[in-house]
This record gives structure tokens, sequence and C-alpha cells, in this order.
């Protein structure tokens, strides 16, 4: 699968070790230790690293703080946010594989996306879109406290 990751905004932090990429922006506890950004790409690059993607959610369900996390491990991508959702992570699926990116008109510059008519009803009745859609066709944002994970093949 065909991963495209595209995080423009400021404070990401990125490491790659061996097969595992990370991606993190923010700062955490874990129980008492606190997680600057750099600590916390490492720690999730090591959870990575040693139990694959799936091993990441014990990880997450132990932070507390507002970050956000983007991991590739070989051809599986996990992609998670804090428990408020202070850090936006958007995400499409199409036929060129899984972009990933935190800033939509930079997205739009570079593909063509089509207005979702359900989204735009529901922005302009509410000033929000609801669950994890947005106001565009096969575009999703991460919800609060939300993990996805992109198996290969899957």
């Amino acid at each position: 699968m065909k991963t495209e990751i595209k995080l423009i905004r400021r404070g990401w932090v990125n490491i790659t070790h061996d097969d595992v990429s990370a991606w993190v922006r923010g700062q955490a506890y874990l129980g008492d230790e606190y997680l600057d950004t750099a600590a916390l790409v490492e720690r999730f690059a090591n959870v990575a690293a040693q139990k694959g993607v799936a091993g990441l959610d014990g990880l997450v369900s132990q932070l507390n703080g507002n970050w956000a996390a983007v991991i590739v491990h070989n051809d599986n991508v996990y992609l998670a946010v804090d428990h408020l959702r202070s850090i936006q992570i958007l995400y499409r699926h199409d036929e060129n594989g899984l972009h990933v990116f935190d800033d939509m008109v930079d997205f739009r510059k570079t593909h063509d996306l089509e207005f979702d008519e359900r989204g735009v009803q529901e922005y302009i009745s509410s000033g929000y879109v609801y669950s994890n859609r947005t106001l565009f066709k096969n575009v999703y944002s991460l919800q609060a406290a939300e993990r996805v994970a992109v198996m290969e093949g899957k």
C-alpha cells in the first residue's frame, strides 16, 4: 500500500528506526513521567519496533496530555490522537493509497476533492461536521481519543 504522509504544521517531530517511521506532535505524561515531543516520538517508535503497530494501543491508553501520532511500520499505519483531539490528523484512502495530513488547504492544492453534501449541510446548520467526516467526500478526521490502524491488505 502506498502511503503519503504530509504533516506540515509546526511542531511535528519525525524519526525513523529500521522499519519504523514515527511522527509525533505534542507532549504527554506516562504515569508520572513527562515526555516532551522528542521523548514521545522515541517511545512510539520503540513500541512499534518491538510490538508492531498492534502493540501501540497499550501505550496510547496510558498517555495523558496533548498529542497526536502517526506511525508507519512496514506497510501498516497507525494514527492516534489524545482524549481532546487537541491536534488534528486527517486521512483519505483512495486508489492512490493512504494519504495522512494535517492541513486541508494544503492538501486541496494537490488533490481534487468533492464537497460532501451532507457534511456541508451539517456545517451550515451547526457550525461543525458530525462524526469523523469532513466537508469533503472520503476525507476523514480522527475524533477525540480515536485510533485508526490501516493494516497491509485491509
